[in-house]
Parts: C-alpha cells; structure tokens; sequence
C-alpha cells in the first residue's frame, strides 16, 4: 500500500468515527493508542498473504503478484472485536517488506 514516496500515512488515529472508514495509519507512530479504551480483542484467526513487487528500469512498480516464497512483502490481516460490542469488528492489516520494516 505505501510502495511510493507520494504514499503518506497518517500520524494518528481520526477521532470520533462513528461509520466504516478505511484508513492507513503508521502504526510505529501510534503504537497501541489504536485500541481506543483497550477493549479490542483479536479473534483467533488470521490471514496472511505474500506477494513480489515487479518494478520496470527505472524503478517504478508496474505490478505486485502473489507468491509462495522468496516474496518482498507479507501482508496479515488481524480482526479484532469490542468487548462490549461483539458485533462491532476492527480490521488491522499489517505489511511488513523483506527488510522487516
């Protein structure tokens, strides 16, 4: 998702989100203040997924594939659910590149 340097992150999570929003959030820079008032819950399962990024001579990407192994990013998806509100469900997807950044 940040594969570019025109790719920002937002330093902080957005308050007050009371409907579905997708954001990316630099989570380094956040650390666990993501979980609100602490009373998310990771459901047991979760996903994860490898792909190659493709990129042309002079560096652009031109396309990202799957891959079984040796791939340059790892992407997991973490569902997480409220305590109070087992209905209500927090997606955390994380990438990590083959430096471990």
């Amino acid at each position: 998702m940040l594969l570019t340097e025109t790719s920002l992150a937002i330093p902080s999570i957005p308050p007050a989100v009371n409907c579905n929003k997708a954001v990316i959030v630099d989570l380094n820079t956040v650390q666990n203040d993501w979980q609100d008032d602490h009373r998310w819950t990771k459901t047991r399962a979760s996903k994860k997924k490898t792909y190659d990024v493709i990129e042309n001579s002079s560096g652009e990407i031109v396309d990202i594939q799957p891959s079984s192994c040796g791939a340059a990013y790892t992407v997991e998806r973490h569902r997480y659910t409220h305590a109070n509100s087992p209905d209500l469900h927090r997606l955390v997807v994380t990438v990590q590149g083959i430096d471990g950044n």
